[in-house]
């Protein structure tokens, strides 16, 4: 799984369950920063 996949699951998934649209906001901004920088590697666990 790359970074840009588990940002896309995460949003998808748990910024919506969050009670403020402006932290919804803030998250889907920092995400579109953050993906074409980072999006490309993998992850490991």
């Amino acid at each position: 799984m790359t970074v840009e996949d588990a940002l896309i699951k995460y949003l998808a998934e748990v910024t919506p369950t969050k009670a403020k649209k402006s932290t919804q906001k803030s998250e889907r901004g920092s995400a579109k920063s953050i993906i074409p920088n980072i999006g490309q590697f993998f992850m490991q666990h």
